[in-house]
């Protein structure tokens, strides 16, 4: 399995969001998701953030060791 995953803020409004993709061993997609951010701080939180949710679906999804 592999996860990718990336994250955005824009420091206008304060607003971002996450998005991860788990892929199998032949890049088919197993699962995705996406999350709206209200509130952020700068774009590394944003990126800490979908690294943290990258982390968990993996976790959670597969039997594989993370």
């Amino acid at each position: 399995m592999k996860v990718n995953v990336d994250g955005s803020f824009d420091a206008l409004n304060g607003n971002g969001g996450i998005g991860t993709v788990m892929r199998d061993w032949e890049g088919k997609v197993v699962l995705a998701s996406c999350k709206f951010l209200k509130t952020g701080s700068s774009a590394l939180k944003a990126e800490l953030l979908a690294c943290k949710e990258g982390i968990a679906m993996a976790r959670t999804w597969t039997n594989y060791p993370v």
